[in-house]
């Protein structure tokens, strides 16, 4: 009977530690700064717009994510004002995959999205969409960019023409 409370109490007290030790591991598997930079790449290859990231963080609970803080896309020009403004975006990897040195995405949330579409007539704004849809397939990259879940909290888009004046915000 004390062999077994022995055993009992080595495991109510060995069982924490494996559990901290796992959630470091994560945190360590989680290549915070390659998911980061893929993010940026990818983005500025298919916006043909400079990204910025303010600050990058780990998120351990409900489930480990990568969050992007202060995310920013320039505008057209330096001088105009940024394409969009992101608050915090969060990609919450697949866990699987990571051990074998690959970075899937399994769902994207955009917290606080501000975007700004200017264009001079919606035949602009249609080859521009689809040539990003088509950038990519031929972008390549050693880590896959699957999304299966995309999520917007508390957005804002304004949609400007600017040969008729039209303004319409969502």
């Amino acid at each position: 009977m004390k062999r077994r409370r022995r055993l009992l109490l080595f495991f109510l007290l060995f069982l924490p530690l494996v559990l901290a030790g796992g959630l470091a591991a994560a945190v360590l598997l989680l290549p915070t700064e390659r998911i980061a930079a893929l993010a940026s790449e990818r983005a500025e290859a298919v916006l043909e717009r400079e990204v910025n990231i303010g600050r990058i963080s780990i998120d351990l609970f409900p489930t480990p994510a990568v969050a992007l803080e202060g995310v920013v896309v320039g505008g057209a020009t330096p001088d105009a004002p940024p394409f969009a403004t992101v608050r915090r975006v969060v990609l919450r990897p697949r866990l699987l995959p990571l051990f074998a040195r690959k970075v899937v995405i399994d769902a994207v949330v955009l917290d606080h999205p501000r975007m700004l579409i200017n264009v001079s007539s919606s035949a602009a704004l249609d080859r521009r969409v689809s040539e990003e849809v088509a950038a990519p397939a031929e972008a390549g990259g050693s880590a896959a960019f699957l999304i299966r879940r995309f999520e917007i909290q508390d957005g804002r888009i304004a949609y400007r023409d600017r040969k008729t004046g039209n303004v319409v915000r969502l």
